[in-house]
């Protein structure tokens, strides 16, 4: 996935904010990283669930699906250097269009859909849940944070004597463990196993996940927040980017600022890892300025080939997490592959494979 500098800066910048906002709709519901990761995979369209409208994957016109290596890769005689599920799988793009950049999909749509299927869980706003629980950036002892990043329900029970002003704990213990009970519902009855309640992936989402919304009040909408600049107000009856559902009613005012795609299909390839999508997520995050989102296809920037469109790639298996100097060999690799001939491609991709950051380029 090739992009400047300068353009990365904006666009992780604006990823970090996008994810804190996801994660916000979680941590105020009591959701944990097993609900995400069910909430993704409906998403995606790989299981049905209430209020959630699947993305429409589609199948986009580049060398892997149906252009000068599709050939290759599908007849070459030695597949040694094919041999895992990902070069075979085809390339999918969904979202809008944007010359120069993976497709975005308009974050708050994505926002509203977690609502809606947390709702379908049962899982409403717990009222109050950030009044008395703000993470302030001062804060040196490593102790304090760590209690100040955790929500009520998570935290140990403590002495309220300490406090110059005691206040009530909004809840008891047996309401935590309700809470942690209903919040592997629908993960569970989608795998169709017992809740597993000793499993650390059911953990709830804390203020390390919605960190860069704690300064902000999070009942304003993201336009209202400062990034009115990156995007404007569209009146739709429905995103373009999934499928229409007449029990899904999309807001008409909402901020049109974008998540890219591959980001959430990044997310997606751990859907059913609880613990591993919670170090993604954080990963994706937390070091917005040091890792990208690479595509070992190739097929990442949406483009103009003459006079048609063509989408960047969103398929899971197809992106890993990477640096600039990883970024930069891909840049390289993947300009020397487009140019091959059919011919070469099965041996150039070996060659490329034993080299330094060409592991699973195709």
């Amino acid at each position: 996935m090739m992009s400047t500098a300068g353009e990365h800066g904006l666009r992780t910048q604006g990823r970090s904010k996008h994810l804190a906002n996801l994660a916000l709709v979680f941590y105020r519901r009591g959701g944990t990283y097993r609900d995400l990761g069910g909430f993704l995979k409906a998403l995606f369209g790989e299981v049905t669930a209430q209020g959630v409208a699947r993305l429409r994957l589609q199948s986009i016109e580049c060398r892997h699906n149906r252009g000068a290596h599709y050939k290759a890769l599908q007849e070459c005689t030695d597949r040694s250097p094919f041999l895992d599920d990902h070069y075979h799988r085809p390339c999918l793009a969904v979202g809008s269009w944007e010359k120069g950049k993976n497709p975005g999909l308009v974050a708050d749509d994505i926002c509203k859909q977690a609502e809606r299927f947390l709702d379908g869980m049962g899982k409403a706003v717990i009222e109050g849940i950030l009044a008395d629980h703000r993470w302030e950036p001062g804060r040196s002892s490593e102790d304090e944070y760590s209690q100040q990043s955790l929500p009520p329900w998570e935290k140990e029970d403590e002495d309220i004597s300490r406090h110059p002003t005691p206040k009530k704990p909004r809840f008891l213990k047996q309401d935590r463990l309700a809470s942690r009970a209903a919040s592997v519902s629908l993960s569970d009855a989608l795998r169709g196993d017992s809740p597993d309640t000793t499993y650390s992936g059911d953990s709830l989402f804390d203020h390390e996940d919605i960190r860069e919304m704690l300064g902000h009040n999070p009942l304003v909408e993201e336009d209202e927040m400062g990034e009115e600049e990156l995007g404007s107000q569209d009146t739709v009856d429905c995103p373009s980017e999934v499928e229409s559902d007449a029990n899904i009613n999309v807001t008409a005012q909402r901020s049109s600022t974008k998540i890219r795609a591959a980001t959430l299909g990044y997310l997606w390839r751990f859907a059913d890892d609880p613990l591993g999508l919670r170090r993604e997520f954080r990963r994706l995050k937390n070091e917005s300025d040091d890792q990208w989102v690479l595509h070992l296809c190739g097929c990442g920037l949406s483009v103009m080939d003459q006079d048609r469109k063509v989408w960047g790639c969103a398929e899971k298996s197809h992106l890993i997490l990477g640096g600039r100097e990883l970024n930069d060999n891909h840049r390289t690799f993947h300009r020397t592959i487009a140019l091959a001939q059919e011919d070469d491609y099965t041996q150039l991709c070996g060659i490329i494979h034993r080299a330094s950051g060409g592991t699973g380029l195709f």
